[in-house]
């Protein structure tokens, strides 16, 4: 797929087919990821998770749709505080690949569903604890993904002039 069109056709879904994203594409989206933009060090981790029960208490404590205990499979984004310590860049930095592995998921024909964690202190408290991560790592956000139950709109979203100020505000 093309990328501008991944872009503009990009959509959340949270109704996924019990059908397991292959590992070349888990790959893939991984590889993507791990090539969004980072100031200095890149500060972020991957835990992918495919346990049905691990995923279910994870939609109860992001406090997400049921449906997303759905999908197959999730990702977490986690920043690694050592490795930027700087809040500010590593919330930026784990945006931005997180934003690669949703539209990475998208030319690939999965959905996905992106979920905060970050900057709430109890979800990334709890989601830390159910994942087990160390006292320097910090969940940033969650991915959920896996073959959408009904396609999902190719059309584009329209450009929202209103938003764009010429030459000044």
């Amino acid at each position: 797929m093309e990328a501008l069109r991944a872009l503009v056709t990009r959509r959340e879904t949270a109704d996924f087919k019990t059908v397991d994203v292959p590992e070349d594409t888990q790959q893939d989206l991984l590889r993507a990821a791990m090539n969004a933009p980072a100031e200095g060090q890149k500060p972020w981790h991957f835990v992918l998770l495919s346990d049905e029960k691990i995923l279910k208490d994870l939609t109860i404590l992001v406090h997400e749709r049921d449906s997303l205990q759905t999908a197959p499979m999730s990702v977490v984004i986690c920043a690694n505080e050592m490795e930027q310590a700087s809040i500010a860049q590593w919330a930026i930095d784990c945006a931005a690949a997180t934003e690669n592995l949703v539209l990475a998921a998208h030319a690939k024909g999965l959905g996905s569903s992106w979920v905060h964690v970050f900057p709430s202190k109890e979800r990334m408290r709890t989601v830390g604890e159910l994942l087990g991560v160390p006292q320097h790592i910090t969940p940033f956000s969650v991915v959920f993904l896996g073959k959408p139950k009904k396609p999902l709109s190719k059309r584009a979203v329209p450009l929202e002039t209103e938003r764009i100020h010429l030459k000044g505000w």
